[in-house]
């Protein structure tokens, strides 16, 4: 049986005793060293707990109808602009993205025009968007078809 130095009156004890016989302290035979050695690793165990609970989970996707970022606004005007038959085309001032866009009026109403316009911003990411064709040749700019994209409202 090992003895040690009682940390406390410094009596002699034996090295796994809980109390020291002479003055009652408690872990009489244990150096301070390998008490915060112990607290330490308990540390390390709370700490790598408490981590793998903050642990970042993936943030939720936006929902369809959340507004377009610019990034994907600029991107699906410019895919818009690219195609022939546009004369001009730009975002209205909407709740949601509002593509309008300006067209030569051959007489005609251009709804399946607007659907495949859809069809672009919604390649973009642009979700729950109303696309306008207007006649490019008059002041009125009236409309001349209409569509709205999935995702929305």
């Amino acid at each position: 049986m090992p003895l040690k130095n009682c940390q406390s009156c410094g009596g002699a004890i034996d090295a796994l005793a809980e109390t020291c016989p002479a003055c009652g302290a408690a872990g009489p035979g244990k150096k301070k060293k390998e008490l915060a050695a112990g607290l330490l690793v308990i540390g390390v165990i709370f700490f790598f707990l408490i981590a793998s609970l903050l642990d970042d989970k993936p943030a939720p996707k936006a929902q369809a109808s959340a507004p377009a970022d610019a990034r994907a606004l600029a991107h699906a005007l410019l895919l818009v602009k690219q195609e022939k038959k546009i004369i001009d085309a730009t975002w209205g001032d909407d709740t949601r993205p509002t593509l309008l866009a300006g067209v030569v009026d051959d007489s005609t109403r251009r709804d399946g025009f607007a659907g495949y316009l859809c069809s672009l911003l919604t390649d973009a990411g642009i979700k729950g968007g109303v696309v306008h064709i207007l006649s490019a040749n008059d002041k009125a700019r009236r409309e001349l078809g209409r569509a709205d994209c999935p995702g929305g409202r």
